[in-house]
């Protein structure tokens, strides 16, 4: 059941990423910072969210739990997708040079 609770707690995070995305930021983060950045937002509104409705950490521990993992995912598929791409880059290199 949604309740007016769950809707502040949607439009907090919804003008919170907003904000985020549009951001002058000094220096051009990384898109790994950025995402980490969007990740936080969008659970310190249900974070508290949660904790204010009498819910337990047990909660809290599950939503923190679920975004290291995804976080963890995210870190392996771009460590993944590097060593892929500095592998190609050698081949070619490699194939450019017997040639």
């Amino acid at each position: 059941m949604v309740t007016g609770d769950m809707v502040v707690a949607w439009v907090v995070t919804a003008l919170a990423l907003l904000v985020a995305h549009w951001f002058r930021w000094p220096w051009e983060p990384h898109y790994l910072i950025r995402y980490a950045i969007g990740v936080f937002w969008l659970n310190i509104p249900f974070s508290i969210w949660l904790l204010g409705r009498g819910y337990g950490w047990d909660i809290l521990v599950a939503l923190g739990g679920g975004t290291v993992c995804g976080g963890l995912a995210v870190l392996l598929a771009y460590a993944w997708d590097w060593a892929i791409n500095n592998y190609c880059r050698r081949k070619a290199a490699e194939a450019t040079h017997d040639n």
